[in-house]
């Protein structure tokens, strides 16, 4: 071989690997940019569940205030009703009373 032909070996191969260092340099972006992509979807998915729950634990709690004031309204009522009917009625109230305390002294353990 005279130098001419080892020069231009030496340039093609040159060529050649500076081809394969753009193709990978090429496919490594590209597979960033997928990967970056894939990341931004995820994000954004994750954000939207994120939204969507608040959401959700918003309303659960408006519902769940709305039956605590439900309740708390029935047994003001109920309160007062069992008031009203003992006040009405002291005798039978109290035999209520005493057979109820009876029964719970007999249940519970000593």
């Amino acid at each position: 071989m005279d130098g001419q032909s080892v020069a231009d070996t030496a340039a093609q191969f040159a060529n050649d690997a500076n081809a394969k260092l753009k193709e990978m340099s090429d496919k490594t972006a590209a597979s960033v940019a997928n990967a970056a992509e894939t990341a931004r979807a995820i994000a954004d998915r994750t954000r939207a569940a994120g939204v969507e729950a608040g959401a959700r634990i918003n309303q659960a709690a408006e519902q769940g205030g709305e039956a605590l004031r439900d309740l708390s309204k029935r047994g003001s009522e109920w309160t007062r009703y069992l008031s009203e009917t003992a006040a009405a009625h002291p005798i039978p109230a109290l035999l209520i009373a005493a057979a109820g305390g009876y029964a719970l002294a007999r249940i519970m353990p000593r």
